[in-house]
């Protein structure tokens, strides 16, 4: 049903009525209506506003850039070529080589923290994000400790920080074993106790009167733990000569040192060197190459001595005779026939140097038989002209010395 115009008339004037009804009633609700008279006020002032401002001049319409407003300073193209180059400067990654003195020690150890960056970083933050930054960072620090940590071992001396502080310890710590071991077992270290986790707790608290190591509590029912907090306090004291000092002054890369070097690196490290079977299986790798090689070292002395052999035989052929102070007078015409019968020159010289040797050995000595004495000198004459004939051109012959 359509509305007429008389019956909008009488609703207003009707509503116009009751209005002042109310009002007259409650006084307080007046401000109802100011306020909804006062909101379509403002609103159509807020539109004729915006409407004003919207409209484009025709000046304006003749340079539009100047519609949004002054450029961003980075915007402009001399800073975005310089910001775009440091960008791309601060991302390209070049580490310095770790040990410059060797390449061969930088590259290995170049390849140890590719593969470490690969498969402890690459393999969860590949999954994040494509940007290598964080890896980058994280390689840089690595590298920075790797640095410092060469610089303070290059001022140390070993051979001192191994005899004057690791070797007292070792042995302090033996000798303490030893007599904890002895106060459980007995004077004799007698085996006849059942070995069990009870006997290893009962010698720990022996060791040092119950004075033991704090990682080693055995009244905690969870070591574990107490190793953990024992580690974690030796990181914090060397995070600061480890670590660069922008990186050990911040909490979170400071904590997150301190828990992956003491519970994820240097925990299960120590839980291996513990082990007794880890040091059989290197002695039994180490014996077991020993062994070999001895086994190898003999067959190759063998094999030598079978090829030597036959050489062997052939030079007792050149064995010289000897002259004793006891031999008789045809035992000596023996030995100067020999001296003729050399042909070689070689020969000759080696039988000449043995008989002056033997000379002057026993001209030293007060004493000696003047008869040996003179059968050396007789010796040694002859051969002396046997060397100065066969150094001839035509004295000198091929044929080895032969005696009786």
């Amino acid at each position: 049903m359509v509305a007429k115009h008389r019956d909008i008339l009488f609703a207003c004037v009707g509503g116009f009525i009751a209005w002042g009804l109310i009002t007259s009633w409650y006084p307080l609700i007046r401000f109802v209506g100011y306020s909804f008279l006062l909101g379509v006020a403002a609103t159509l002032a807020f539109f004729i506003i915006v409407l004003i401002a919207s409209v484009r001049s025709p000046d304006n319409s003749a340079n539009p850039s100047k519609l949004c407003g002054q450029p961003m300073a980075f915007l402009s193209p001399d800073n975005w070529q310089r910001d775009s180059n440091d960008y791309r400067n601060n991302t390209a990654y070049n580490p310095a080589p770790l040990y410059p003195q060797s390449f061969i020690v930088s590259a290995a150890l170049d390849e140890l923290l590719h593969f470490t960056r690969r498969d402890f970083i690459g393999s969860w933050y590949g999954h994040i994000s494509s940007n290598p930054k964080f890896a980058d960072e994280i390689d840089s620090i690595v590298r920075a400790t790797i640095g410092r940590i060469k610089d303070w071992l290059s001022k140390e001396d070993f051979v001192e920080i191994f005899v004057s502080r690791i070797v007292p310890i070792v042995t302090s710590h033996l000798k303490d074993v030893d007599l904890a071991e002895r106060a459980v077992r007995g004077r004799n270290l007698s085996h006849g106790v059942t070995e069990s986790e009870e006997l290893e707790i009962a010698i720990a608290a022996r060791y040092r009167e119950g004075n033991i190591h704090p990682a080693a509590a055995i009244s905690s029912p969870d070591v574990a733990h107490v190793q953990q907090e024992h580690l974690r306090k030796v990181v914090v004291s060397l995070l600061p000569i480890i670590l660069p000092t922008s990186q050990a002054n911040s909490r979170a890369v400071s904590v997150l040192t301190r828990e992956i070097l003491a519970c994820a690196v240097l925990l299960p490290l120590i839980g291996v060197l513990a082990d007794p079977d880890t040091w059989n299986q290197l002695m039994e790798a180490y014996g077991r190459t020993a062994l070999q090689d001895r086994k190898t070292v003999r067959r190759l002395r063998e094999a030598l001595d079978q090829h030597a052999l036959p050489l062997a035989k052939s030079k007792q052929a050149y064995i010289f005779p000897k002259l004793s102070p006891n031999d008789s007078e045809r035992e000596f015409e023996r030995f100067v026939r020999a001296i003729r019968r050399c042909n070689n020159l070689s020969d000759a010289r080696r039988f000449r140097n043995n008989v002056a040797s033997q000379l002057k050995r026993e001209t030293m000595f007060d004493g000696q038989d003047p008869i040996y004495i003179r059968r050396l000198e007789t010796a040694k004459r002859a051969l002396d002209q046997k060397v100065a004939k066969l150094s001839t051109p035509n004295g000198a012959v091929l044929d080895s010395c032969r005696w009786f």
